[in-house]
């Protein structure tokens, strides 16, 4: 059980934080719970290629028929 002041500290602390305020910091900020690999919902991330991504499946099926 927490202690009054500890509540009324946390309530001070918690006031804060606001978040990004930024666009650059709101964009950031959204890609925080993107996941990759098997719990993923894209294959490619912001930025990466679908080439690059192409060979290294390629390569993998070659090594690992």
């Amino acid at each position: 059980m927490l202690s009054p002041q500890k509540i009324v500290a946390n309530r001070r602390n918690s006031s804060k934080s606001t978040g990004p305020r930024t666009p650059e910091g709101k964009i950031a900020s959204s890609r925080n719970a993107v996941k990759t690999g098997i719990d993923s919902h894209r294959l490619l991330l912001a930025g990466e290629s679908p080439e690059s991504l192409a060979a290294v499946a390629a390569a993998w099926r070659s090594q690992y028929p």
